[in-house]
């Protein structure tokens, strides 16, 4: 074999480790940015949580497991018409900030609200969030 010959197969050989090495690491990096995505939606679910339990506090003693739905209403609400009407906003940032998701409100024996948001991921993995509150 003649140099020109080897010199062409080692180029060869170093475009294919060089190829090898570049999708693994565009794997990795598709890999780190999928899971950055997860983690800020979690943090947003979170956010969601906080907010809602900040609608609660602002609106004591209603039953917000029952409440009719939002409609507007005129100065005069009644606590009842203004908490569906929070409640509703919230649920509009709900979907407007998770994909696919669906926040469900119930009352436990011991009086707690459990809040469960899910929602799914782009791969299509489910996720859920799970949030004790005191009315």
């Amino acid at each position: 074999m003649n140099a020109r010959g080897f010199a062409m197969t080692e180029v060869l050989v170093a475009l294919v480790v060089l190829g090898m090495a570049l999708t693994g690491g565009l794997g990795l990096a598709l890999e780190g940015f999928a899971t950055t995505l997860e983690a800020r939606r979690a943090q947003q679910a979170a956010a969601l949580a906080a907010d809602l339990a900040g609608r609660f506090a602002s609106l004591p003693g209603m039953d917000w497991t029952s409440l009719p739905g939002a409609a507007p209403c005129a100065p005069g609400c009644s606590p009842e018409q203004l908490a569906a009407l929070e409640l509703g906003r919230w649920r509009e940032q709900l979907a407007a900030t998770l994909p696919r998701a669906t926040g469900t409100l119930e009352s436990t024996a011991a009086g707690v609200l459990l809040l469960r948001l899910e929602w799914t991921e782009t791969g299509g993995m489910p996720r859920r969030l799970e949030m004790g509150m005191l009315p």
